[in-house]
């Protein structure tokens, strides 16, 4: 999403773009998950002219409840503590599936942008890319945004540092009774956190933290255990009634590449940096990288600028975020 995402910002400043992908529309499309959309996403999504037809995919939740020590702890953040002139939300919670297709909609019908979808290539960046005759070093600006097991990161020459977490985030989606249909939940738990994202009036999302031995054990039981111990999880006012899709699992941990620029390759999103997905900072960071790329590509699209500059400003910018 953040690749599809940049290539409609370089689009909208005046680039030619190719965007080139090993995965079918359907693969890319096909994905169970939900994401949390802070107000800097959501502002990207309204300056790229996506916001509009995505509305009716996105659910406003104006609460979130923070609880922790077995919820003695509580901490209540509402529209009131926002300082922003009536704001219609803290965030939005968003569908993989009708956000991915609305961007490959975008992408397809752009003039200038080429897909290249379902591609299989060996990534070198002395290669030609499949179907052009030109090789990667020719281009003014390759964006690597192949997530955090990056071939064009490693291609280029640029390293990474970080670790694994002992944990693994569980994903599901399915019907809690007392949730709250404009609440989200961040559960602190002493096995990580637990959070319950409500995608519509009797769906939530659940992104549950827990160890990798502890996550592919509850994988392996039947649906009557994970329930339970879902059951078990959830906030004591919070009551589990149905689980809606097959829980699926995936390790976290930390990851940041050793440069975000170099020569004429850029490294973004998860390329870049990878973090433990609380809050959703994973998704919103990313897409704070297509929003800065879209600020700088602009005076380099009119001309007034250069790609070294370009290049330059963002690993400097997006590095302090980071």
């Amino acid at each position: 999403m953040t690749g599809c995402l940049a290539a409609i910002a370089l689009a909208r400043a005046r680039w030619s773009v190719v965007v080139v992908d090993t995965l079918s529309r359907e693969a890319l499309c096909r994905r169970q998950r939900a994401y949390a959309l802070s107000r800097s996403s959501l502002a990207l999504l309204e300056r790229l002219e996506l916001h509009g037809n995505l509305a009716a995919h996105l659910w406003g939740f104006d609460e979130l409840k923070l609880l922790a020590n077995g919820g003695r702890s509580q901490v209540r953040f509402s529209l009131r503590d926002l300082q922003q002139p009536s704001p219609a939300a803290i965030g939005c919670i968003a569908q993989h599936g009708p956000l991915m297709a609305l961007l490959q909609d975008r992408i397809a019908a752009h003039p200038s942008i080429a897909v290249h979808l379902g591609v299989s290539w060996q990534v070198d960046a002395l290669r030609p890319l499949p179907g052009l005759s030109t090789s990667a070093a020719d281009w003014d600006l390759i964006v690597a945004a192949d997530g955090r097991s990056s071939s064009l990161r490693e291609a280029a020459g640029v390293g990474s540092i970080g670790w694994p977490y002992n944990q693994s985030c569980i994903t599901l989606q399915c019907c809690l009774q007392s949730a709250g249909t404009s609440t989200a939940w961040e559960v602190f738990r002493d096995e990580g956190p637990l959070a319950l994202l409500p995608i519509d009036a009797s769906r939530t999302q659940v992104v549950w933290s827990t160890s990798r031995a502890a996550a592919t054990a509850l994988l392996q039981t039947d649906t009557a255990t994970f329930s339970r111990q879902l059951a078990d999880a959830l906030p004591g006012n919070v009551k589990l009634l149905e689980l809606l899709n097959k829980p699926q699992a995936f390790p976290v941990g930390l990851q940041l590449a050793r440069r975000f620029c170099h020569r004429n390759v850029l490294m973004l999103g998860e390329t870049a940096h990878c973090c433990h997905p609380l809050g959703g900072q994973g998704l919103n960071l990313c897409w704070r990288d297509v929003d800065t790329l879209h600020d700088l590509a602009q005076p380099v699209g009119r001309g007034t600028r250069s790609v070294n500059w370009l290049l330059t400003t963002y690993g400097r910018q997006r590095r302090l975020d980071t």
